[in-house]
């Protein structure tokens, strides 16, 4: 009886330890439910961030590097300075001809004023011949009825005559020249509209030259790392186009985690997303949701699926959804660009209707 006993107790003991250790872990699994119930999350993420090639603008050889592999940059610091020597000279040169230009305008503004006041002269002198004329016709009158009563003697009509043939010839001289004139400062002004346009040109070549010169050093855009930096050395010389290295933008740092379509029902933008970087299992960052992804990442595939032809199997697309950090920079556990992340999306957490967005703006 003893033996029946204990074994009784023993099952018991084992079912009361069964049902403890079911309790132990329905209380522990409730919260784990309840946080899957309310989150989205996928191991499908990466982070990425803004890789900004640094490449050369202009030829020549490369005087100093100012960064190393790996080193931190702020936006607007030198990093490579080319040779200038040639640039400068370029720039003197483009100057040089620019005033060469601009002292030909002077000259054909000169030459206008000239002419102008040739002009005025010309004019003055055309209202002067023309009354000498309406004089001397009178005179060539008088003589002539004068000659008819023979008053006056032929040679004496005969000099009025000629008085009068001088002044009209004066007259048909200066309007001659008054046209000879207007034609020139037709001319001047045509010269000085080319001129110009020909200023225009080289204060455009020199601009240019300016720019050039300008180029011959290489700031940072943006606050960042360097990375591939490619045998950029003092002495090597480098054409137009050639990349030196890249900037890993530190501002503009973000995730994208690739969702199942399921997924999406209940998310929007502006929730709260928890990240976990696999880098940093000791560190979490949170975000919010930033955008979606119009379209399924294979849409934008180089050989996007033909789902209308051969025999068709149903597969869950994934969609790209942006998730911006709000999480200051971390010396310490710092995000770059391929990390694998964890991000869990608070559905609980209040967002932007994005599909009421959309219809609105069609609407």
């Amino acid at each position: 009886m003893k033996i029946g006993r204990v074994v009784i107790g023993k099952k018991l003991i084992i079912r009361i330890i069964l049902i403890i250790l079911i309790v132990i872990g329905i209380i522990y699994s409730i919260p784990k439910i309840k946080y899957a119930l309310s989150h989205e999350s996928t191991d499908d993420a990466y982070v990425h961030a803004s890789i900004i090639p640094l490449a050369t603008e202009v030829d020549g050889k490369i005087v100093e590097v100012y960064v190393g592999d790996n080193a931190h940059v702020k936006k607007g610091q030198l990093l490579v300075k080319i040779e200038d020597k040639d640039y400068i000279a370029a720039v003197e040169q483009k100057k040089n001809t620019l005033k060469s230009s601009e002292a030909t305008l002077l000259e054909i503004e000169s030459s206008i004023d000239e002419r102008k006041m040739e002009l005025n002269r010309a004019k003055a002198e055309l209202e002067r011949a023309n009354a000498e004329v309406f004089l001397a016709k009178r005179e060539e009158d008088r003589y002539r009825k004068l000659l008819a009563e023979e008053l006056v003697s032929q040679s004496d009509y005969d000099k009025a005559r000629a008085t009068l043939d001088v002044n009209k010839a004066n007259v048909k001289s200066t309007k001659a020249y008054i046209k000879e004139t207007e034609a020139a400062i037709v001319t001047l002004y045509k010269r000085k509209k080319t001129q110009e346009s020909i200023i225009k040109q080289n204060a455009a070549e020199l601009e240019l030259a300016k720019i050039d010169l300008s180029r011959t050093s290489i700031y940072s855009p943006a606050n960042g790392r360097t990375a591939k930096r490619k045998e950029v050395d003092p002495g090597k010389f480098v054409a137009k186009g050639d990349i030196l290295f890249s900037i890993v933008n530190l501002d503009d740092i973000w995730v994208e985690a690739n969702y199942k379509e399921t997924q999406l029902e209940k998310m929007r933008i502006g929730q709260k997303v928890k990240i976990e970087v696999d880098a940093y299992p000791h560190f979490v960052y949170w975000g919010h949701i930033g955008s979606f992804q119009p379209g399924a990442g294979a849409t934008f595939s180089l050989l996007p699926p033909e789902d209308a032809t051969g025999n068709f199997v149903k597969v869950v697309r994934r969609v790209p959804v942006r998730v911006d950090i709000d999480t200051p920079y971390n010396p310490n556990a710092p995000l770059w660009p391929g990390l694998s992340v964890v991000p869990s999306v608070d559905l609980t957490s209040k967002g932007f209707d994005y599909m009421e967005e959309h219809y609105a703006r069609r609407q």
